[in-house]
């Protein structure tokens, strides 16, 4: 079965506060079923591109990919969590 509206939603902060947190997104286990990751890599790839390029250490990719995407996570409401993203990544390349 297909993940609902809720799971999805509830992934998407998941990886921004991963990466605010930890700096990198912990892989989903391997007992959620093909179709649910398919469904959730489909639904939230601009997430998951920006978990990839957060990894990469290059501020000014991710800037420009934040940039490129802001409509995005505007329309899903998780503005204030890319800015923290975006912070987090300046703070780490200082530390």
């Amino acid at each position: 079965s297909a993940p609902s509206h809720v799971m999805v939603e509830s992934y998407k902060k998941y990886v921004l506060t991963c990466l605010i947190c930890k700096g990198t997104v912990p892989p989903i286990p391997s007992e959620v079923e093909g179709i649910v990751m398919r469904h959730i890599k489909s639904a939230c790839s601009h997430y998951i591109q920006l978990s990839e390029l957060y990894v990469k250490k290059d501020i000014q990719q991710l800037q420009q990919f934040c940039q490129n995407s802001q409509q995005v996570f505007s329309t899903d409401n998780n503005q204030g969590l890319l800015l923290q993203v975006l912070d987090s990544m300046i703070e780490t390349l200082i530390l």
